[in-house]
């Protein structure tokens, strides 16, 4: 333990400018780059930034830490945990551009496209971790840098918070996955629906299509697919692009099969953009 005290102490104030780097340019680096990487520049990393300078801060400024140079173990312990947690969610961190190639993360890139959805799964849990783990250490930092756990009021204090934190975190995690499963079924449910429109319309008209339409539209049904599989592995985020895109190709389906929206073009609004696959299977086209 001692040893690792001596580490952190080391450490804690360059991991301050560290963890933040590689949440938003280690991962590009690494291959994992996209539009996540703009959300994590300007949200995420400053608010990681300020929580482990305000960490960094009230450890230097603790009693304890003036007197003996090291930080407290538990402090070594939360923070090692910390920055390990947020080493991997940036690991697993499935970010997602404007094609399906684009959605990867940096495991994905090592182990291949079929561990995506076990990557953000795993990058869901690391975040909470992380979560549940800085505001701990927190916790303990400020606790240590007022005197207060030197008594054992105090430390039944602290660890009460850091009880209770962790729970929290626990249940937000458990709760994220478990709408996360429902959405992942809901999303096959929803693909099933229009594949079978999407092929049946094609073979019920092959007679009266020009030549190759119908191998044409069973195609786009194939990046129908992918778009609804980079959906759910972006975190069912669409990208304006993306979105417009198989919007798009839905209105095709349609001109292409039964002639009745011959014509109609998709308006680039926000609600186009959101509900794209769910319009294309109700044929709600604007």
């Amino acid at each position: 333990m001692l040893r690792l005290r001596r580490i952190i102490s080391k450490i804690f104030w360059p991991m301050v400018a560290i963890m933040p780097l590689w949440l938003t340019f280690g991962r590009g680096l690494l291959g994992s780059a996209g539009w996540l990487q703009l959300a994590y520049i300007f949200l995420v990393a400053p608010v990681l930034f300020a929580v482990l300078l305000a960490i960094a801060l009230l450890i230097q400024t603790s009693p304890r830490y003036k007197l003996e140079g090291l930080v407290t173990a538990p402090e070594a312990v939360l923070l090692s945990l910390s920055y390990v947690s947020i080493f991997l969610h940036g690991f697993f961190l499935v970010d997602f551009g404007d094609t399906d190639e684009s959605v990867n993360s940096v495991a994905t890139q090592l182990l291949g496209a079929g561990f995506r959805d076990m990557s953000t799964t795993l990058s869901q849990v690391f975040l909470f971790g992380s979560a549940a783990l800085l505001l701990t250490a927190l916790v303990v930092a400020m606790v240590a840098r007022f005197s207060v756990l030197r008594t054992k009021k105090g430390a039944s204090l602290a660890i009460t918070a850091c009880v209770i934190i962790g729970g929290l975190a626990a249940f937000g995690a458990y709760s994220h996955s478990h709408s996360g499963a429902a959405k992942d079924r809901q999303i096959e449910y929803d693909f099933h629906l229009m594949e079978q429109d999407i092929h049946g319309l094609a073979s019920d008209n092959q007679d009266r299509l020009p030549t190759g339409t119908a191998q044409e539209i069973a195609a786009q049904g194939e990046y129908a697919k992918e778009f609804k599989i980079a959906e759910r592995a972006s975190n069912y985020t669409y990208t304006p692009m993306q979105a417009q895109r198989a919007f798009q190709l839905c209105a095709n389906f349609l001109t292409d099969t039964t002639g009745d929206y011959a014509g109609r073009q998709v308006r680039p609004d926000d609600e186009g953009y959101h509900h794209a696959g769910y319009q294309c299977i109700t044929y709600e086209l604007y």
